[in-house]
């Protein structure tokens, strides 16, 4: 995803697909978003921004780390 305000930049993205909102999936999520807050080291991505997007699904934004897709 790309920020565009304040700063100018690529971020990674987290969103929860549409639908898949149950309790304990949406309690993991703020736990995932909790963790990586609190996370400080060189070679772990720093989180930029967490919320909701405008449909209500949360999201994280995350520092972008250039590499190949983790699908591969």
């Amino acid at each position: 995803a790309r920020q565009d305000s304040p700063v100018h930049r690529d971020v990674a993205l987290k969103v929860l697909r549409p639908g898949r909102g149950s309790d304990d999936l949406l309690r993991r999520f703020d736990l995932e978003r909790d963790v990586i807050a609190g996370l400080d080291h060189r070679n772990i991505c720093r989180l930029l921004e967490a919320g909701l997007a405008e449909d209500g699904r949360p999201y994280i934004a995350m520092e972008f780390v250039e590499g190949p897709p983790i699908t591969e």
